[in-house]
């Protein structure tokens, strides 16, 4: 769920994966597994994401699309 709702704020914003990425420190292979829910988001990395984002932990749970 994490993973569905950071993907989809990441798109509300217009943001390319590569950019989180490089943002955070990690790889744009890495971040994409973890959005497509193929490997586990850890918490750095939530809040990380969170930060980049401009958003909350609370917030992003919150988010619906449109």
């Amino acid at each position: 769920m994490a993973s569905e709702k950071l993907r989809e704020a990441i798109n509300a914003r217009g943001l390319k994966q590569k950019y989180i990425a490089e943002k955070i420190g990690i790889s744009e292979t890495a971040l994409s597994a973890m959005l497509n829910g193929n490997q586990k988001i850890d918490i750095e990395t939530f809040f990380a994401i969170a930060t980049v984002l401009q958003m909350t932990p609370d917030e992003i749970f919150s988010f619906k699309k449109g």
